[in-house]
């Protein structure tokens, strides 16, 4: 009777131990696709800001030339 209830408790704590670890890879695949994700808004917001200060020069320049030319913007 004892040796039956030691091969449970080895069961028991053997499933226990995969349920973590099945659990633990699944935490870490999301942690690692969330982090991924962030990392994807912050470098499209850095690629925004980058396209929208050349823009910006870009009018200027534009503004400058027509004030050369003599046309007011």
């Amino acid at each position: 009777k004892a040796d039956r209830a030691l091969k449970k408790i080895s069961r028991e704590r053997e499933h226990w131990a995969r349920t973590m670890f099945r659990e633990k890879a699944a935490m870490d695949y999301n942690s690692g696709m969330y982090n991924a994700h962030q990392r994807g808004l912050e470098e499209g917001a850095e690629k925004a800001r980058l396209a929208l200060e050349e823009k910006d020069r870009e009018n200027q320049e534009l503004r400058q030339k027509l004030r050369d030319a003599g046309i007011d913007t």
